[in-house]
C-alpha cells in the first residue's frame, strides 16, 4: 500500500510539473513514421503550427532546421521581418530567413518556437521532402530506428546510456 502511494505521489508530481509523457515501457518520449528515400534520406512526418504532415528529412549535418520555399509559400508560413541568419552549407551559402513557426510536432512530441529558415526550393536537396529537421532539434534526443516497426523513436538523452546500444548495429 505504501508503495502504491509513493506511486501515486510521483505520477501526479510528474502531471504537475508538466513532464513529457512516456509513450510505452521503453522510455520513448515520441514515435512517429518514417521512410527511406531513394537518396537514402530518412524522412519523418512533422507537423508544422498544427498543419501537415509535412516531410521533414533528418540530417544531422545541418545546424538549423529548413523549410523550403515552396512550402512555406504553399502554406502560407510568415517570415519574420529583418530576421536572416547565416547558413554555410554543401550545396550553397548565404543569409536566409526565418520563419515564423510557434511549434514543430514530431509523433507526441512538440517543439515550442523552433528556429527555422527558409531556402530556396530549386535545389536536389528538397527532391520529395518539404523540409531537414537539423541538429538544432535532434540534439535534445537520442534516436531509435525501427525498421521492423518503420518507426523513428524520440528519447530523452539521460534514458539512453552506453550500455542501451549493446547488440545495435553500426550504420
Amino acid at each position: 500500500m505504501r508503495l502504491l502511494a509513493r506511486l501515486a505521489v510521483l505520477m501526479c508530481s510528474f502531471a504537475l510539473v508538466g513532464c513529457a509523457t512516456v509513450l510505452d515501457e521503453d522510455g520513448a518520449l515520441a514515435v512517429a513514421p518514417f521512410r527511406i528515400q531513394p537518396n537514402g534520406q530518412i524522412v519523418v512526418e512533422t507537423f508544422v503550427d498544427g498543419r501537415g504532415p509535412f516531410d521533414f528529412a533528418i540530417d544531422t549535418a545541418a545546424s538549423i532546421s529548413v523549410i523550403s520555399d515552396s512550402t512555406r509559400a504553399e502554406h502560407n508560413f510568415a517570415l519574420l521581418p529583418g530576421k536572416k541568419i547565416a547558413i554555410q552549407g554543401l550545396l550553397s551559402s548565404g543569409r536566409f530567413p526565418l520563419v515564423d513557426i510557434d511549434k514543430f510536432e514530431i509523433g507526441q512530441e512538440i517543439l515550442v518556437n523552433p528556429r527555422v529558415a527558409s531556402l530556396p526550393s530549386e535545389t536536389d536537396t528538397f527532391r520529395g521532402i518539404d523540409g531537414l529537421l537539423g541538429v538544432d532539434l535532434l540534439q535534445r534526443y537520442a534516436i531509435g530506428f525501427s525498421a521492423r516497426e518503420n518507426v523513428v523513436r524520440l528519447y530523452a538523452p539521460e534514458l539512453v546510456s552506453g550500455r542501451s546500444y549493446a547488440g545495435w548495429r553500426v550504420i
